[in-house]
């Protein structure tokens, strides 16, 4: 009683960004923050494994993985304002979390990589070309210019199959 959700960006038929980005499609864990003037910010994961090539604009992080986050702005009602890749040429991008200083941490639920064997599904993984199992930061932003992750893997985190990540202050 008295609970009410608003879905969006529904994957049946072809869904195109603002950024003129076909949604990449498999959503997992997402991250909420607030907006400007009562609005949303929504950074989502695109859980999207087996090599294959990247989308979105900008310079991925692997050309040939195709998962990653992509960032949507919604009104009160839940009406999008607008959308766009905010990380791209990462896979499995299971879970993450929300940091306290504005950013959304995405975690690759996946060690492959150039190195490793045909992966759970007997996938090849040669024609990746950057090894995963990475967290990385998605900066939060309504802004397409402003929202663009680094597409630099934090490597102190270490390199495994990563589902989320919390912070304890």
């Amino acid at each position: 009683r008295g609970f009410r959700y608003r879905s969006f960006h529904d994957t049946e038929g072809p869904v195109v960004l603002t950024d003129g980005t076909a949604l990449p499609g498999r959503h997992d864990g997402m991250g909420a923050f607030r907006g400007p003037r009562g609005t949303t910010v929504l950074v989502r994961n695109h859980e999207v494994n087996n090599p294959q090539p990247a989308f979105g604009p900008g310079d991925p992080y692997d050309e040939m993985a195709g998962g990653g986050t992509t960032t949507i702005q919604v009104n009160r009602r839940g009406g999008v304002l607008g959308s766009f890749t905010s990380l791209n040429g990462t896979m499995m991008n299971c879970s993450g979390g929300q940091m306290p200083w504005g950013l959304w941490i995405t975690c690759e639920e996946t060690i492959n990589g150039p190195d490793v064997e045909a992966d759970f599904t007997g996938t090849s993984n040669v024609p990746l070309t950057q090894p995963h199992g990475y967290v990385f930061e998605v900066p939060v932003s309504h802004q397409p210019g402003s929202g663009q992750s680094s597409r630099r893997p934090i490597r102190s985190a270490g390199r495994f199959a990563h589902e989320a990540v919390s912070f304890d202050p």
